[in-house]
């Protein structure tokens, strides 16, 4: 917790050295998925020069994760890190299906990996699970959801109406202190008006620059959705483009591929 607590602050660094010293622990309480996690995060964010430091540490230490002993959550979570990490490197690209296979059949989060956000976005919209019981991922929703919408908006304006009246619950109660369930609803909209498909082309510009300027001016709520600084990246992402280590990546026009569920 306290190494995970550093990194999330930034100070990747002594994360990682607080992590090492927990390692020191091992030998009389046994292995700690959670402290691999934490490692992880705080090599991945002090940028490339670290992936291949990260790789191999998490290469070694999946033979510690049994799936009988972890939440599914953090045994899926944890391999998903290690195939993060082979997406950060083109050579090791290629060994993204290995993770996949090697983890065991049936991992959705690795899965993940390999299907179509629109795809999956459609299908949780239209039967109504995991419906904001997480922020974060309502507006990962959004984005599969603006893939499509230039064939069939009605998916993504009903589940942006629902994002609204969701909002208007929070802020009824204490979820929505503090402003969180207007800045929920807020960044939910300009992350439409960015990536939505069905805009005629008179309109894309304006609409994509006032969003833009509309997320970065909100940038100290983003904590709102919750998740990880590495997942909260995904409004970064919106912002400047495709995002690794944490940082935006120059690129020739505005790619999708968005690594940072």
């Amino acid at each position: 917790m306290w190494s995970f607590a550093l990194e999330q602050e930034g100070q990747y660094k002594e994360a990682e050295r607080i992590a090492w010293e927990g390692f020191s622990f091992e030998k009389e309480l046994g292995p700690d998925a959670w402290l691999d996690h934490s490692l992880a995060h705080s090599l991945y964010f002090q940028g490339k020069d670290r992936l291949e430091d990260a790789m191999s540490f998490m290469k070694e230490r999946c033979a510690t994760w049994a799936k009988e002993d972890l939440h599914p959550f953090l045994y899926t979570h944890c391999w998903w890190h290690l195939a993060l990490l082979h997406l950060g490197e083109p050579q090791h690209s290629v060994d993204v299906l290995a993770v996949r296979t090697t983890s065991a059949k049936n991992l959705a989060e690795v899965k993940f990996l390999h299907i179509p956000l629109q795809a999956l976005a459609a299908g949780i919209a239209s039967t109504g699970t995991l419906q904001h019981c997480d922020l974060l991922l309502d507006i990962l929703l959004i984005r599969g959801l603006c893939v499509t919408a230039a064939e069939d908006a009605k998916p993504l304006d009903e589940f942006l109406a629902a994002v609204k009246d969701h909002s208007k619950e929070m802020a009824a109660g204490p979820g929505g202190a503090g402003g969180r369930a207007e800045a929920y609803h807020s960044l939910a909209c300009f992350v439409a008006d960015i990536f939505r498909s069905d805009l005629p082309v008179s309109e894309t510009a304006e609409k994509r620059t006032k969003a833009r300027n509309g997320i970065l001016e909100l940038k100290q709520h983003w904590g709102c959705l919750g998740g990880s600084e590495e997942q909260r990246g995904i409004l970064l992402e919106a912002v400047k483009g495709p995002v690794v280590c944490g940082n935006p990546q120059e690129e020739n026009g505005r790619g999708g591929g968005c690594r940072l569920l």
